[in-house]
């Protein structure tokens, strides 16, 4: 916040915020607007939230659209125009496949334009290395330069710093509060804000079809499905590496394409997934959450539901997991999947303790 205040305390224009996927940009954007709207008083820059991709062709009279949505009349629109400061809270340029420099296509502080300044929120792996063309005021003719622009990465809580947070809460001689559930509602949110983010976008007709048959057979469930195979696959080509580099062209024929390829559904899932793309290279936002992929293709709770419990023959002739009951199946994959995390938390404690 502070880097935000400077700017609203200087003549600079456009503020830009960085950061990945899951990093908070949305969350730091609605925090910012409440921030302006409790010192707001009468007279003040009026702070105007707009979700980009919830508007369309965001790059033609954006201001004039969002307060339509507001149910604003078109006299009023044209009142605060004239005689009304606006500080721009713009939310989600990658997500509304932007291209365009928004502040100049909308003509902000140009003749017959609004008297506004923004601040613009863009995932990092979105952009190019010219990426400030696209936001910096100005035109390529009679650019404003980096005086008017500021730009700042957001950064999140890593998953040992959210581990440690509730360690340093109890006992440390207790268990640490990560835990299965609290992976899968972790997944399970991460993944039903996906959709409904998706669900904002205008996606085109082929894409929007492919949206919404993953709908029709369980979103959630084609993104954790997604999720486990990808981890497993990846333990089992990269030895659990976790950087997956993938090339369009070399890469067709590989064990990567069917996670990677351009289809539809495969790229709705991976924009939904907790995943981060740099170029050409995609990781899990944290380790853990590659790890928990295995341990769901291990034994996913879910499944239950979807299959019938082994026979007793079935059990007996199985290398892998040894004789007994359906029972004494379910209960053995269990205790591999406690395994599985009792490492993962003891890695992640291993690593707070050794910053300490």
């Amino acid at each position: 916040m502070e880097n935000v205040e400077e700017f609203l305390s200087s003549e600079k224009k456009v503020f830009l915020l960085l950061g990945d996927s899951g990093a908070g940009k949305s969350s730091f954007n609605r925090e910012l607007e409440c921030h302006l709207w409790k010192s707001y008083k009468k007279g003040d820059v009026i702070p105007l939230h707009i979700n980009l991709p919830a508007i369309e062709k965001p790059e033609h009279d954006m201001i004039a659209k969002r307060l339509r949505k507001a149910e604003f009349t078109e006299p009023q629109i044209k009142e605060l125009k004239l005689h009304r400061k606006f500080i721009l809270i713009c939310d989600g340029y990658d997500e509304s496949q932007q291209t365009q420099n928004l502040y100049t296509s909308n003509r902000l502080n140009q003749e017959g334009g609004l008297n506004a300044r923004m601040v613009i929120s863009c995932r990092s792996e979105h952009l190019r290395v010219d990426y400030r063309d696209r936001f910096q005021p100005g035109d390529r003719n009679r650019s404003s330069g980096p005086s008017s622009f500021q730009e700042a990465v957001i950064t999140p809580f890593s998953m040992s710093q959210k581990c440690y947070r509730a360690w340093s809460i109890q006992d440390k001689t207790s268990q640490p509060l990560i835990s299965h559930e609290w992976h899968d509602q972790f997944i399970e949110h991460w993944l039903e804000r996906g959709k409904t983010r998706l669900g904002e976008k205008n996606l085109n007709p082929q894409t929007r079809s492919a949206f919404e048959s993953l709908i029709d057979e369980g979103f959630t469930r084609n993104g954790i499905d997604y999720l486990k195979k990808l981890s497993v696959a990846i333990y089992k080509e990269q030895d659990g590496q976790p950087i997956v580099t993938y090339s369009r062209y070399k890469d067709e024929n590989s064990w990567k394409a069917p996670f990677f390829n351009r289809e539809e559904e495969k790229q709705i899932l991976r924009e939904a997934c907790p995943l981060i793309r740099n170029g050409n290279q995609h990781r899990f936002i944290h380790r853990s959450l590659l790890e928990y992929g295995v341990t769901l293709a291990i034994f996913d709770p879910h499944d239950r539901n979807e299959m019938k419990a082994p026979s007793l023959e079935t059990v007996e002739d199985s290398s892998c997991i040894g004789s007994g009951s359906a029972i004494e199946w379910e209960q053995k994959l269990q205790q591999a999947k406690d395994l599985i995390y009792e490492d993962m938390v003891a890695s992640i404690v291993k690593n707070i303790h050794g910053r300490e």
